[in-house]
């Protein structure tokens, strides 16, 4: 499974399970609520979010290469005055 497929089918399926449990009454809304969960998965796929909760629920997350690494900063000694 692809970590895409993942990514939707875990954000996905716990939208569709709310909206049928507390909108299946009222069908107008209950189709409105599905829509905007559609566009909604469509942004995040489009950013890339889906794919990256899809890797950390199959365990494939990697730490970014963009991020710079921290420096070695020494820790602040409350007697210095700051």
């Amino acid at each position: 499974m692809t970590p895409l497929v993942a990514g939707w089918l875990a954000i996905g399926i716990p939208l569709l399970v709310f909206g049928f449990f507390f909108l299946g009454r009222n069908r107008p809304v209950m189709l409105m609520y599905f829509a905007a969960c559609m566009i909604g998965l469509g942004y995040l796929t489009a950013t890339g979010a889906v794919e990256d909760v899809g890797a950390k629920l199959l365990g494939n997350s990697q730490s970014s290469s963009s991020a710079a690494p921290r420096p070695n900063v020494p820790a602040r000694n409350p007697a210095d005055g700051y």
